[in-house]
């Protein structure tokens, strides 16, 4: 069985940093905009100075949260962490303010809902395209930020799917429970890939437990600044799926949910019972990828066929392993041209709608990386990196050339253990 890395074993210090300058070589902001306040060297300096100027604050608040410094750091230092641990996020505009205030409220209110989830996506929907023109009476970066929102989202109308049912027997001799987690918008907006991987799980011999109480991972409060919000929906999620012990694994098709939930135990005091309880919990969790790495259960692709794939970045900077071309290396049909690694696609949770102007930067040059390599498929293994993507390949007139697939729905399983 391959060990997935623990990350309460080797925790970074955010500041043990010997200013080397490893990180600016992978720091996607440094690479866009040289500058050092820009780079994660000087966000570690930034955040020791009082008070907080908004030119500072706004270096601070262009971090994607990527950690690829913590990756390359020697020394063991992660100024991502560092920035993210801050009690609030500072924007330093009054637009930035507002935006972030709205998204935390959504964060709070609307995205842990799925019912109301549910309905935002749906009338997002009906508006469609009419919508984003409306979005250009808003002033500045408030429409950029609207419009990017409503041409990622209006494409899905959320099906109205039946209640799932919380336990689901392996469709082979039992070898593994496994508790899987839904998500928010992987729930709502692309339910199908969780169909898949429900399925994908029964076939490898799993028994496959769906706590009904489960909510968010609270992963975009907590990279919005509302620690509190977070916390909340790590101890709901603590709870629902306590109830639904006895299992091995937590499998998660989200990758940015799997880093979050592993840091649990960072949500609550040191040697509390939640801390323990949370502990136990985040050892557990394996993104689909990793599991499926981990478990090597016979595999088809869908189609088979010359493939790229695009990596979480966050997956891949706290994991430091590869799961994904793991897998795909071992689909019989499937030739994996690789594409240059670019840090990240600029997606980054809320960060999209937060910085626009960066993060579709990041994203003209991850397409146009992909499109170089020829493959007629890209296949990832988080939501928000395959929305960005899809949209990426939109606006550059890349669709019907180009398609982007979740690694669940990459792969083929049985039509009858769709649930």
């Amino acid at each position: 069985m391959t060990e997935v890395p623990n990350p309460f074993v080797q925790k970074p210090d955010p500041y043990r940093c010997s200013r080397c300058g490893f990180c600016l070589a992978v720091c996607p902001t440094y690479r866009l905009a040289p500058r050092e306040p820009d780079s994660p060297r000087g966000r570690l300096v930034l955040l020791s100075s009082r008070p907080l100027s908004p030119v500072a604050s706004a270096c601070l608040d262009r971090c994607l949260g990527c950690r690829a410094c913590e990756a390359a750091c020697p020394a063991g230092a992660s100024p991502a962490r560092a920035v993210q641990a801050r009690a609030t996020l500072s924007c330093p505009s009054p637009t930035g303010r507002l935006i972030a205030g709205l998204l935390r409220f959504a964060a709070r209110t609307i995205i842990p809902a799925p019912g109301r989830l549910r309905l935002a996506l749906r009338l997002l929907h009906l508006l469609d395209r009419t919508f984003l023109q409306l979005l250009k009476l808003f002033p500045g970066q408030l429409s950029e930020t609207l419009a990017l929102l409503a041409a990622l989202l209006t494409p899905f109308a959320p099906p109205r799917a039946p209640r799932r049912t919380s336990l689901l027997p392996a469709r082979t001799e039992e070898k593994w429970r496994v508790a899987f987690f839904t998500g928010c918008l992987m729930e709502s907006a692309l339910r199908a890939t969780n169909d898949a991987a429900i399925a994908l799980l029964r076939q490898a011999g799993c028994t496959v437990v769906i706590p009904p109480a489960q909510t968010c991972c609270g992963a975009l409060a907590y990279h919005l600044g509302d620690k509190k919000t977070a916390a909340k929906l790590a101890r709901q999620n603590l709870d629902a799926f306590a109830a639904a012990e006895p299992y091995d694994f937590v499998v998660v098709t989200a990758a940015a949910c799997a880093v979050h939930l592993r840091e649990y135990p960072e949500l609550f005091p040191a040697a509390s019972p939640a801390q323990d309880a949370a502990r136990s919990f985040a050892v557990r969790v394996r993104e689909l990828a990793e599991f499926l790495r981990e478990t090597a259960p016979p595999l088809l692709p869908a189609a088979p066929g010359k493939v790229a794939y695009h990596e979480s970045c966050l997956l891949r900077n706290t994991a430091h392993a590869s799961a994904l071309p793991a897998v795909l290396s071992r689909l019989p049909g499937v030739e994996i041209l690789p594409a240059p690694h670019l840090g990240c696609c600029g997606s980054a949770g809320t960060y999209l709608l937060r910085h626009p102007d960066v993060a579709l930067a990041l994203l003209d040059a991850e397409v146009a990386a992909l499109a170089r390599t020829g493959a007629a498929t890209v296949v990832t293994d988080n939501p928000g990196c395959l929305l960005f993507l899809r949209y990426g390949l939109e606006r550059h007139n890349l669709t019907g050339k180009i398609a982007v697939r979740h690694l669940a729905t990459f792969l083929r399983a049985e039509r009858q253990d769709r649930q």
